[in-house]
């Protein structure tokens, strides 16, 4: 499945509908932005950063949230948040790679979500290596 990232208004919405996008993801939670993606029958991932946003994304009736930018949010922001909302699956992302993403597994989030560090020829063995030991 293909999806569209950095959906952050409904006129890009329509664009990723158009050009046959499976979900969409945003860098924040948008009311709007999500519940046009949930009207077109597409999973939306929003971003969060603190106990409001995960409140407001949920009752839009999302299930899945990406923290962003992890690497600002840290390691502490996970295990904060399962106290609140253990129902919750996290993606962390934004400034995972490597090195840095088994820790932020450790620390609560279901998912990581590498970008930036897909550009770095090194990180596809040592990623690959974190998967296999999974």
């Amino acid at each position: 499945a293909v999806g569209a990232g950095t959906v952050t208004t409904t006129e890009r919405l329509e664009w990723a509908v158009s050009a046959g996008a499976a979900f969409t993801v945003a860098p924040g939670l948008a009311a709007e932005v999500a519940q046009a993606s949930i009207d077109a029958s597409l999973p939306h991932l929003p971003g969060v950063a603190t106990p409001t946003d995960v409140q407001a994304a949920r009752a839009l009736g999302l299930t899945w949230l990406k923290a962003f930018p992890a690497s600002v949010l840290g390691q502490g922001w996970f295990k904060a948040m399962r106290g609140p909302f253990p129902e919750v699956p996290f993606v962390a992302t934004g400034g995972i790679d490597a090195s840095n993403a088994a820790a932020y597994l450790a620390a609560g989030a279901r998912v990581v979500a590498v970008g930036s560090a897909l550009e770095d020829p090194e990180q596809l063995p040592l990623l690959a290596d974190l998967l296999a030991s999974r």
